[in-house]
């Protein structure tokens, strides 16, 4: 999963995460940690993509989560909980095995798999996730190998910060 902040200037998303611009410089410690925790480092013009932070793959046809995975899910869960204000994207992502429809439908699931665990195991709210099935259409590597393959058979999510301004 990649976290990113989508085309917001550093002090929009303090601003977004504190509530108001008077609070910012006295919680701009505590939110030090979360925006270090994403990979994300400022410059004036705004924040730069953050890293990679999970890499949920799934079987080929399948929406299981497998266990391997829900130490770092549950990571994420516990960050959500610590910042009320962070909400999410989930990006389902298939390779491209089947029909454009079919994988449409098994993308969707896949990124409703994540949202239910997160909210069934993290306790999460599940407004403040919205899953996505991108399909077939963004694949991370080329489909021309069975790694390839494996590698687009995948989760991503995106930070949401389109809540208070």
């Amino acid at each position: 999963m990649f976290f990113f902040f989508k085309q917001k200037t550093a002090y929009e998303v303090l601003r977004s995460l504190v509530g108001s611009e008077m609070c910012i410089r006295d919680r701009n410690e505590r939110y030090n940690d979360l925006l270090y925790s994403f990979g994300v480092t400022f410059s004036f013009g705004g924040a730069e993509k953050g890293k990679k932070l999970l890499d949920i793959k799934f079987d080929f046809d399948k929406t299981d989560i497998k266990a391997a995975y829900h130490k770092d899910i549950n990571a994420v869960t516990k960050l959500m909980q610590k910042y009320p204000d962070l909400n999410i994207v989930t990006e389902g992502h298939t390779d491209n095995i089947g029909t454009p429809e079919y994988n449409k439908n098994l993308s969707n699931k896949r990124a409703d798999a994540v949202k239910k665990y997160m909210v069934e195991k993290g306790g999460v709210a599940a407004g403040r996730i919205d899953p996505k099935g991108l399909g077939e259409g963004s694949p991370a590597v080329s489909n021309d190998t069975e790694a390839g393959r494996a590698e687009n058979r995948r989760v991503e999510a995106a930070v949401d910060y389109t809540g208070k301004k």
